[in-house]
């Protein structure tokens, strides 16, 4: 019925283009967000806040931050506002995959699990602990990059595959 009402066919009716795009939506969502929140739950409890652990010299290092801001510390200390806005991304995206789960290309319904996915790793984190946890902090980029997590990386992937879908002549409306 709340299918319905959002005007989104039944995604598992039938072994269709459909089904199979759902459950690559679903599927690459729930991995994303699993691996954000089990990563971050490892980074709580086994690095220590602010110290350096080299993973890979001159590369890559884990260091444990908490963020009450969005990208690059935006907003800082706007927890309710910033959930809500990732609740509402986090809806509309959903809304907009499923109703739109027959014509988007492959390459679109990944982008946009990956995006949906980060902000809710991220708005998991507002919700339980009031700030994001971060701890990847990768070396070899320009300037003072700053520190984040897996639902980041899976925002930046997800846009990188989106605009990269636009381009792709052949993602479009691959599933019809």
């Amino acid at each position: 019925m709340f299918l319905k009402w959002l005007k989104i066919s039944s995604p598992v009716k039938g072994l269709s283009g459909q089904k199979i795009n759902f459950t690559i939506w679903l599927s690459l969502f729930l991995t994303s967000v699993c691996g954000d929140q089990l990563s971050k739950l490892w980074a709580r409890q086994s690095l220590v806040s602010n110290q350096a652990v080299e993973v890979i010299p001159n590369v890559l290092h884990f260091r444990l931050l908490f963020n009450t801001g969005a990208a690059f510390s935006a907003l800082s200390g706007q927890t309710f506002l910033l959930s809500i806005i990732s609740l509402a991304a986090c809806i509309l995206l959903t809304i907009y995959s499923l109703q739109n789960i027959n014509s988007l290309g492959k390459w679109r319904i990944c982008a946009l699990a990956l995006i949906t996915a980060g902000a809710m790793g991220n708005l998991i984190d507002r919700a339980l602990f009031a700030q994001v946890t971060d701890f990847l902090d990768l070396l070899i980029l320009p300037g003072d990059f700053p520190v984040f997590n897996l639902a980041d990386a899976s925002i930046n992937l997800g846009v990188s595959l989106y605009l990269i879908s636009l381009f792709n002549r052949n993602d479009e409306h691959s599933t019809k």
